[in-house]
């Protein structure tokens, strides 16, 4: 199977990335222009140069009309999401299994990565008329991501969509008071497997001008103190990794985008919400709705302008960029 360009139209898992406290205080194909002998394409405000062989890809895939212009494109800046291949981490619960249900609902055909049993997810992603693969994986070990990847390519033969929301963790104790062990499972799972995903994801991203959303938390953004250093620590870094990655699309023509939630009113937030006491909840702001952060998910995939976007979802505000 040659893997689709994209085109633009008009838990209890250790791998959820929710982490375990009460409140813790779009894919691109270059838009080609006739000018030989090199097409030039419009990227993010920037002209660049698509190299010849995805040119070609192009033509042959029948995407690519008179003058170099794509047939199917409607709306500039706009990528379509049906028939092409996501690889969501976190999948079994929580937010990673609603965006898994979400991009299942545009289309997408899906891989759920997750430590955890995803026999709920698969059975989500069927209702709402989807296709899906569960992939059993312990994404702290680098063979298992490396399988990862190698597992979609051998079934789908490509990636045009990667979501890093395996993320939060079980802490029995917390820095510094964890072990040097402890407290780096931590950093790894939230930071270098979201990270180590893209590098080993890159060439199949490429291939098809693919988009990375990685999923953060307010944690790695605020100043106050927080229980958790070390998830704080790795969500910082997340969220800059993804800035220092916006001039991918020019060199690798992928995307790589960051949403930033807080609290999110996932089962197990509902499970924490209903075990305080009435004075405990009061002071507690409600939980963001999850489809508040698909819809942000979905738009940082759809939209071919935003690369090194990070969007920030607080209750009861609109989302706010941190990077326009």
């Amino acid at each position: 199977m040659t893997p689709a360009t994209i085109r633009r139209t008009g838990s209890t898992s250790p791998h959820n990335n929710q982490p375990p406290t009460c409140h813790p205080h779009l894919v691109s194909m270059s838009l080609t222009m006739p000018s030989p002998p090199k097409p030039r394409i419009l990227r993010c405000g920037r002209d660049s140069t698509r190299p010849a062989r995805r040119r070609d890809r192009d033509a042959r895939a029948g995407l690519i009309g008179p003058g170099g212009l794509p047939e199917l494109l409607c709306h500039p800046g706009r990528v379509e999401i049906d028939d092409r291949v996501a690889v969501v981490t976190g999948a079994a619960a929580g937010i990673g299994q609603a965006i898994a249900c979400r991009l299942a609902g545009h289309g997408a055909r899906i891989v759920l990565a997750d430590l955890g049993d995803c026999t709920q997810t698969l059975d989500m992603v069927a209702d709402a008329g989807g296709e899906a693969i569960p992939v059993t994986a312990d994404l702290r070990d680098d063979a298992e991501v490396q399988r990862l990847i190698e597992i979609t390519m051998e079934r789908f033969a490509g990636v045009h969509i990667l979501v890093n929301c395996a993320g939060g963790g079980q802490p029995t104790a917390r820095y510094p008071n964890a072990t040097t062990a402890q407290w780096s499972a931590v950093l790894d799972l939230n930071l270098r497997t979201p990270m180590l995903a893209t590098q080993l994801a890159l060439p199949a991203l490429s291939a098809t001008g693919g988009v990375v959303v990685n999923i953060a938390s307010t944690a790695g953004l605020d100043h106050a103190p927080y229980a958790w250093p070390e998830y704080a620590a790795a969500k910082a870094g997340l969220i800059r990794y993804t800035t220092a990655m916006a001039d991918l699309p020019s060199r690798m023509d992928v995307r790589v985008t960051c949403v930033v939630p807080d609290w999110v009113r996932t089962p197990r937030a509902e499970a924490e919400l209903a075990a305080m006491t009435a004075d405990v909840r009061a002071a507690q702001p409600d939980p963001i709705p999850l489809p508040v952060v698909t819809d942000a998910v979905i738009e940082l995939i759809r939209n071919d302008d935003l690369s090194g976007h990070v969007v920030v979802l607080r209750p009861g505000r609109e989302p706010r960029s941190l990077t326009s």
